[in-house]
C-alpha cells in the first residue's frame, strides 16, 4: 500500500489480519513501484491512487477521497508575518503562496506531480525552494520556518504528533483530492479484499478522522466520500 496508508493503517490492520490469516506481508512504497509489483504478481492486493481501469479481470473497491491541505508554520498565518500587506485578518492561501517559499513533494512522486496540478488550478504562483521525498522531511522543512507546503489529509495523518507550532489551512474549500482504491484480481482472494476494504473504512472513521478533525475541524466525513464498493 502507498506509504501514507501503510504508516497510518498498518498497526490496526495487522490486528485484524492476524485473526483471519496465518501469514501475510504488508509492503509499502510509492504508487509506481507498487503498481509494477502488482502487475508482476509480487503482491496480491494493491492499495493506491491507481484503480487500473484499463485492466480487465480486476476487482476494485473505492476506499476514500483524500483532500489536499496547506501546512504552514503557525506564525506564518498571522498578519504580523507580512506587515507590508497592512492586514488585520489571517493571511489567505494566495497571500501565503505569493509571499512565502514552498517546500513540495518531489516531482517524481505522485503527490509532487499532483501538487503542481493543484497550484495551476488555483492559480497559485509560488517559489518552490525545496523538495522532499516523504511527509516527515516535508514537515521538518516547514517547521524550520518561513515556508509552506501542500499535502493530503492522509499524508498529514502520518505526522499529527509533530503539529506543535504548525497550522493547517483549507485549500480551495477542499475541492482538490486524490482517490484511493483497493484492487485485487477477481476470484483470487475470496472475501479478503472486501473485508480489508471494510477494515480500512472502519479504522478511518473511528480512529484517523477524529484525529485529523482536532487539527482541521473543516474536514467533515462527507469530504472523504467513503463510497460503497464498486467493480
Amino acid at each position: 500500500m502507498v506509504s501514507s496508508c501503510s504508516e497510518v493503517f498498518s498497526g490496526k490492520l495487522i490486528e485484524k489480519l492476524s485473526i483471519q490469516t496465518e501469514q501475510f506481508t504488508i509492503r509499502s512504497g510509492t504508487s509506481p513501484i507498487l503498481l509494477e509489483a502488482f502487475m508482476n504478481r509480487e503482491i496480491d492486493i494493491l492499495v493506491s491512487d491507481e484503480p487500473l481501469l484499463s485492466e480487465s479481470g480486476m476487482q476494485r473497491f473505492k476506499l476514500f477521497r483524500d483532500p489536499m491541505i496547506a501546512l504552514v508554520e503557525e506564525t506564518e498565518c498571522s498578519p504580523s508575518s507580512l506587515p507590508a500587506l497592512g492586514k488585520s485578518s489571517p493571511l489567505t492561501t494566495h497571500e501565503i503562496a505569493e509571499h512565502k517559499p514552498m517546500v513540495k513533494f518531489s516531482r517524481n512522486t505522485h503527490m509532487g506531480a499532483y501538487s503542481e496540478v493543484v497550484l495551476r488550478r488555483m492559480h497559485l504562483f509560488t517559489q518552490v525552494q525545496n523538495e522532499a521525498d516523504d511527509t516527515h522531511t516535508l514537515t521538518s522543512f516547514v517547521k524550520q520556518g518561513n515556508m509552506w507546503a501542500m499535502l493530503s489529509a492522509l499524508s498529514l495523518a502520518q505526522v499529527l504528533d509533530r503539529m506543535q507550532g504548525l497550522q493547517l489551512v483549507e485549500l480551495d474549500k477542499s475541492r482538490h483530492s486524490r482517490d484511493l482504491f483497493l484492487v485485487s484480481r477477481a476470484g483470487e482472494m475470496g472475501e479478503i479484499p472486501k473485508q480489508l476494504t471494510e477494515s480500512f473504512r472502519s479504522i478511518f472513521l473511528k480512529t484517523v478522522l477524529p484525529q485529523l478533525q482536532r487539527h482541521a475541524p473543516w474536514l467533515h466525513e462527507s469530504l472523504f466520500e467513503i463510497a460503497p464498493s464498486a467493480d
